[in-house]
């Protein structure tokens, strides 16, 4: 079964524009096939449930401890564990 790796995923931040499902998955260090695999599982769940959706699907890398700004009305939905709240 696929899983998030707790260790890579730093954020996953997700929008709804239209009708247009959003996902952002933040990664730190390389982003493998078995990453962008998890990413795809992750969306075939969200669709199963909001099938009258489309959904769009991005895998960035920004290293830990690098800042980024995440996009205007985008919404915190996975922050991995043993993060620092900042």
């Amino acid at each position: 079964m696929a899983r998030l790796h707790k260790i890579c995923v730093l954020f996953v931040y997700v929008t709804l524009e239209n009708d247009i499902i959003k996902l952002l998955f933040i990664y730190n260090g390389d982003i493998t096939d078995d990453d962008l695999d998890n990413v795809g599982y992750i969306s075939i769940l969200i669709i199963a449930d909001f099938n009258e959706y489309l959904i769009d699907e991005k895998a960035i890398r920004i290293d830990y401890p690098n800042l980024f700004s995440v996009p205007q009305n985008y919404f915190l939905a996975y922050k991995g564990q043993g993060l620092e709240n900042d």
